[in-house]
Formats: structure tokens, sequence, C-alpha cells
């Protein structure tokens, strides 16, 4: 009997010796977002592949290996893939372990896919799947989404839905959404955004998904130079909630040319630029660029600017390259298709041809941009843990003559064309955004006292920074304002296109619209509100074209006479569309066929840009917004909040 009491003693000791954790283990923990919980498990079976525990689903030899980490060359090198990641990378004489397909590329050079740290893909026009589509066949992997035109268009929360849904169903093409800060782009501007980009909202999100990154381009120098600026202290809250969680946040820079801007920029903790494209006679391009980059400002290079700035920062003696980085930025798939201009590799091309080593070159636009918007985890390079995305070139590597392109494991182009199968993806819930309401004729008319036979107006041109708008004088009839384009001046409307009651703002414009009579040029791509905005002759034509663009559901229109001389359908929230990118392409370029055939103040609207004419941002200061509480008129300083009206 005590031996029976001494085992139980015994065994009473041992049990209080095991730990707790042992004894009742916590149950596992439930990972709330399942895009993360599909990574961790695909995590466990990369480590089970690179001990030799699991084979890998391919094996593929490189006879070089282009290293973005280091800047190196690895010699005939085999990166082992398991489902979208990277499990093991080495020499070929070391991988032992099994695979279930073998791929030779030791003929080929193998280096990461390109990234971006800022671009727009609602200017490239492309729902994600199209996006997919085209811009892989630029060597394009991945993107992280400056989203302020369709984050103008939707609530937060449904345009981060939008931007990560092709991800979702497989597609190979990773777009990371920031979150706007310009969502209104003013005080002054009401949008389909409403007030949810806001500091809980912009939380939230980031907290619930690692792919939502960054605060886009801080677009507003007014709101957050000035303490007591309208929506200062809205944007300190994005700023927060970026600060707070880790996220980078982009600047916008335009004009910041003196040490003063520059400096309070990195106050603000603005850790980027992509407008480098200015200059003043003061300060060169490459001296603006130059000064910010010994600021701490990361470099988002376009191409023009890449070709005058790379040579300026070799002349300066750079050493490291880390903070420069290339961008498409805003660029449509006519543009992309421009052999002058092209896509992703032609900037990399073109930053070679500028004086960038290869291997700087393709830093700047792979593990750069990684680095700077926090994803080097996942994207930049072809190391282990990250996404198998990998571009195979033949010939020299400086020609970067792309033969396949491999993203997130899916063999996506192969010599030219797009080979993966992408789900079908419906956008329908992403249309529907053309609510301006019923118009009438009435509604465009700038109007003045009945007994006016002349009225002074405001006028302004497409690209106009001065600080006084320009005046002239024009006839009245009936109490409204004449527009007279013979002598240079046509009428611009802003059409309120969200919230379904007729708001409209009417003024003069001059270097540019229709040399003709009845005629109205429309578009909904106006940046950054993106209202509908209308150049027009006649206020007829301008209500025929803003109703056919309500049917159609927004894009690009000219009337004239009456009829309906040419357009363009752009659906998805009135910016891009479900169609083929090339066929987009296509299209746009008969549109500017057709209305190249008739008169145009200055350059056709095309070459003018007239979808960048009506920002909002640094360095405008007097603009044409739609009437709001404030200014009626809808004409503010939108560095003063000061409202004038468009005519007396």
């Amino acid at each position: 009997m005590k031996r029976v009491f001494s085992l139980i003693g015994l065994l009473v000791l041992l049990l209080t010796l095991v730990p707790a954790s042992v004894a009742a283990a916590p149950p596992d923990p439930v990972i709330q977002n399942p895009w993360v919980a599909k990574q961790i498990a695909q995590w466990e079976d990369c480590v089970d592949v690179a001990l030799g525990k699991m084979p890998a689903d391919l094996a593929v030899r490189a006879g070089k290996l282009f290293d973005s980490n280091t800047g190196t060359w690895l010699e005939d090198q085999t990166i082992a893939v398991k489902g979208n990641y990277i499990c093991w990378v080495g020499p070929t004489a070391e991988w032992k372990h099994e695979a279930k397909q073998a791929i030779d590329y030791s003929a080929y050079t193998l280096g990461p896919v390109f990234g971006e740290s800022h671009t727009h893909l609602e200017s490239a026009r492309e729902t994600p799947d199209q996006a997919a589509r085209f811009q892989t066949l630029y060597g394009q992997g991945w993107v992280l989404e400056a989203s302020h035109e369709a984050a103008n268009v939707w609530p937060v929360e449904k345009m981060v839905a939008y931007f990560l849904k092709c991800w979702d169903l497989g597609c190979p093409f990773n777009i990371y959404p920031d979150l706007a800060s310009a969502a209104p782009p003013t005080p002054f501007e009401f949008t389909g955004a409403g007030d949810s980009y806001n500091y809980d909202s912009f939380m939230k999100l980031f907290q619930s998904d690692p792919r939502v990154r960054d605060i886009d381009e801080v677009m507003n120098g007014p709101v957050w130079k000035n303490r007591n600026f309208p929506g200062h202290k809205v944007l300190l809250g994005l700023l927060a909630a970026a600060f707070s969680t880790g996220n980078p946040i982009e600047g916008h820079m335009s004009l910041y040319t003196s040490f003063d801007d520059i400096s309070a920029a990195g106050d603000m903790h603005l850790s980027s630029d992509h407008e480098n494209a200015r200059g003043t006679d003061q300060v060169s391009l490459g001296e603006e660029a130059w000064r910010k980059l010994t600021h701490g400002v990361t470099l988002i290079l376009r191409t023009a600017d890449a070709d005058q700035i790379i040579p300026y920062l070799i002349q300066k003696g750079l050493k490291d390259w880390s903070k420069v980085t290339l961008t498409t930025d805003d660029r449509a798939p006519d543009e992309t298709l421009n052999p002058a201009i092209g896509g992703t590799v032609d900037n990399v091309r073109r930053a070679v041809k500028a004086g960038a080593t290869v291997e700087v070159a393709w830093q700047m636009a792979s593990i750069n941009p990684a680095r700077y918007s926090d994803v080097a985890e996942l994207e930049g390079s072809d190391s282990p843990g990250k996404f198998a995305s990998f571009l195979v070139l033949q010939g020299d590597p400086k020609d970067f003559n792309i033969k396949h392109v491999w993203v997130n494991g899916v063999h996506a182009v192969e010599d030219g064309k797009f080979i993966a199968t992408i789900p079908a993806a419906d956008w329908s819930e992403y249309t529907g955004t053309m609510n301006t309401g019923k118009l009438t004729v009435d509604d465009f008319a700038i109007k003045v006292d009945n007994s006016a036979v002349t009225a002074t107006v405001a006028v302004l041109q497409p690209f106009y920074f001065a600080p006084d708008y320009m005046t002239t004088v024009l006839p009245v009839k009936d109490g409204k304002v004449q527009s007279d384009h013979k002598a240079g001046y046509v009428k611009l409307s802003m059409i309120d296109r969200y919230h379904g009651t007729p708001n409209v703002a009417s003024m003069i414009w001059t270097g540019v619209g229709p040399d003709e009579d009845g005629a109205a040029f429309c578009e909904t791509e106006s940046h950054d509100n993106h209202y509908l905005q209308c150049l027009s002759t006649s206020d007829e034509a301008a209500l025929l074209a803003t109703n056919r663009l309500n049917q159609i559901g927004g894009g690009y229109i000219f009337v004239k006479d009456g009829e309906v001389v040419a357009e363009v359908a752009l659906e998805v929230g009135g910016l891009m569309t479900a169609t083929p990118a090339a066929q987009t392409a296509v299209n746009f370029q008969n549109f500017w066929k057709k209305l190249g055939a008739y008169t145009w103040l200055g350059k056709l609207v095309s070459e003018l840009r007239q979808r960048f004419a009506t920002l909002t941002c640094d360095p405008w200061k007097w603009v044409l917004v739609t009437p709001f509480a404030g200014c009626k008129s809808g004409f503010v300083n939108v560095t003063t909040g000061q409202c004038h009206a468009v005519a007396w």
C-alpha cells in the first residue's frame, strides 16, 4: 500500500513539473484575414521544401541570376517554388531535393519582376484584370496603387475592395492599394469619397490587411502647411494612422525647390516625391532632385525626369542609389503602346541610356521601390520567402529583352503574349457612378444682370499657376454671358456626377477647347475630383454630351451640331473599362483622330492633357469646382479659400 501511495505521490510531483502549456495547450489562433491565413500556410510548406520534407512545385534553373539585394550576379542558380512563393535559392549543384517540374533557363538571365511604389491604374484606364494582362507584358508584376483617382469616386472600403478583388481571384499581378490623402482633394470639393477617408477608417484598413499600404501622395500644401486651414486636422489624422502602423507617407512636392519647403515637407514626414518635373529659373531640375535626395526624400522618377536627373546625380557623385526609383505614374494604354514612351521595361532601358548601370536600373524598378513602400518582405528580389515573380531575359541583360514573365509562381507572359488564365471578374458593382440629376440648358449658363450688355469675366487656361486670374469682357444676351471661340474664349463647366442633384459651375477658359460653333468636348476623367468637365461653345451641346455620358457610364465624348461625333465609354467608375487595354488604346486613337478633323484653340485637347488641367493641388491657385455652400460660383482660390464671382 505504501508503494502505491509513493507512486501516486511521484506522479503528482511529475505533473507539477510539466509546463502548463503542455498540460493544457492554448487553442490555435483564429486568423481573421483569409488571405493572411493562406500566406502563413504557404510559408509552412516552403519550410518543408527548403528542408527536403516536401517536393517543390518547380525547380527553375537560371544561367545567371541578378540579386537585387546586393546588385550582383550569381551564376548557375536554382530557384525552388511552391505555390506563390520562392522557397529555396542557391547554386544548382547544391539543390538536392525533389521538384514536380524542372524548368531549364540556363541559357537566360533571371531577376525580379519590375514594380512601382507609385502609379495610377485609373489613368491607365484598366480594371485590375486588364492591368494584369497588359502591364505584365512590360515586366511589371506589382504596384502600389496611388488611389486618389478612384478614391474620389468610391468610399474608402469600396475602393480597397476594388483593387484587391483581382488578387483575391488569383490574378498574377499584385496591386497594393494606398489610402488616399486627397479624397476629396481640397476642403472645397465634394466627391464620391464622402467623409469616409478618415483616421478611424484608415486604422481599420491598415490593421486588417497587410496589402493596404502607405498614404497616397499628400498633395494639398495649404492644408498641411497651415494649422488653421480647413481640413488640417483631418489630414493630420490620416498621417497619424500611417505613422501608427508603420506605413510611409508619400509626398507631392511640385515646385518645392527651396530649402524651406523641402525641410517643411520632411517635418511632416512626406518621404517621397514624383513631382520632379518642374525646376525653376534659379534651380534646375537636377538640382531640385539632388536637394530632395540630400534631405532624405525618395525620388520616384517619371521617364522624362529620369532622362535629366540621372545624369545630374551621376555628375554629383551619388554613391547610394537606394532612394531612387522609377514610375510610369499616369500612363494611358495608347501612350504605353507608343514606342517613344512604352511601359515599365522602357523606363528601365531609358535609365540605362541616361547613364545608370544595368544593376542600378534594375534595382530602381525592383528592390528600391519595394523597400520604400515596405513590401520588400514579399516583393523586389528573388529570395526565399518572396513571391515567385521573376523575369527571364534573353541576350545581353542591358537590353532587357523579356522572354518570360512569372508572377506569384504563375507563368504569365511568353514571347510578348499573356498566357495565364485569369478567373472572370464582374465589375458591375463599380459602374453606375454617373448621377448628375436631370440637367437643363439653363444649368450651364453664366448669369449676370438681365440689363447688362457686356460683362467682365474671370478667365483661366490649362496649367495656370499665377496668383491672380485673367479677365476679359464678353457680350451678354438675356442675362447670360456669351462665350466667343472666335476671340479665343470657350466655356468650361464642372458638373457634379456623384450626388444626383444638378450642380454645375461654369466660367470662361482660353487656349483650349473647340474652335467650332455648336460643339462640346466632355470627359469624366478630370483630375483629381473627377467631376464631369465640358469645354463648349454651346450650352445645348454641353447638355447633349452630358446626357450621353450619363447613358454610357462616363468616359469621353465630342458633339457637334446636335450629333455625337465620337465617344469612348469608361463605364467602371467613369475612369476605367473592362475592355482589353489594347482595344482601349485603339478606341482612343480613333477618338482623337475624329476630333483632329475639327478646329481647336491651341492644340487638340489630348495634346494639352486637359484631364490634368483641372487639378486643384500644388501649384494651382484659382480653380473651378462645383458650387458649394461657401462659394456659389465654384470659383475658388485653393490656397486661401477666397471665393470670387466668375462674371460681374
